[in-house]
């Protein structure tokens, strides 16, 4: 597969396909079939403090961040959206685009968790994936039922790894935000109280696996 046709995405305007999320017009998200595949590209272009971190070299490309965590996450045999392709187009020493290429993997979880007990295996399992990323000093800092999809087998995959971070030095803060993040799940998004009642429960009995846990509310 020619995957260059997707080189397009680096220049400001193009023949673009449907554009499905804009953060600030800096983090965008498009939808595009080709050769009869649907594809979504994520474009990146650095601002702020950002922008010159990374010409310095003080922090990852986001497609470089993706494919780097595509490679701990194989090693751990955790299904997650693949990496098609990525570039990288350096417009001065401080300004750049990036793009990935991933393939359509199916539904977002989020349309899959107010059903708790149709859908308890995938439940637990989002939480089993949580365990193992900390466990191997992977440490997803916004983990939700959006950054995750439901393939056609029915299999959950990860995606979305902008806010994952590896081998960070876990201080009691950070520790706290990532549990309590968990919370979010059923704190923001509109829930039953039978299904908020469930997702509590099962984040504490899976949560129980965690060696520094009991410090911190459940």
């Amino acid at each position: 597969m020619n995957y260059q046709f997707f080189d397009k995405y680096l220049e400001e305007h193009g023949d673009f396909g449907e554009c499905v999320s804009n953060h600030k017009d800096k983090t965008l998200v498009y939808k595009e079939k080709f050769e009869d595949e649907n594809f979504y590209i994520k474009k990146y272009i650095p601002y702020g403090k950002r922008r010159k971190r990374i010409a310095f070299g003080l922090y990852q490309d986001r497609a470089l961040h993706y494919e780097k965590v595509c490679k701990y996450l194989a090693k751990l045999n955790i299904p997650y959206v693949n990496l098609e392709y990525k570039k990288i187009k350096r417009i001065s020493f401080f300004d750049r685009v990036s793009i990935i290429v991933t393939k359509d993997c199916g539904q977002t979880f989020e349309n899959f968790v107010n059903d708790f007990e149709k859908n308890k295996d995938l439940i637990t399992k989002f939480y089993d994936f949580f365990i193992l990323l900390i466990k191997n000093k992977i440490y997803p800092t916004d983990y939700n039922t959006g950054g995750m999809l439901i393939d056609n087998k029915g299999i959950l995959r990860l995606t979305d790894f902008d806010d994952y971070k590896i081998n960070s030095f876990l201080t009691t803060n950070f520790k706290k935000r990532l549990i309590g993040n968990l919370s979010r799940i059923y704190l923001e998004e509109p829930r039953t109280k039978e299904c908020e009642s469930n997702w509590k429960s099962c984040k504490r009995i899976k949560l129980e696996n965690l060696i520094w846990k009991e410090n911190y509310a459940l």
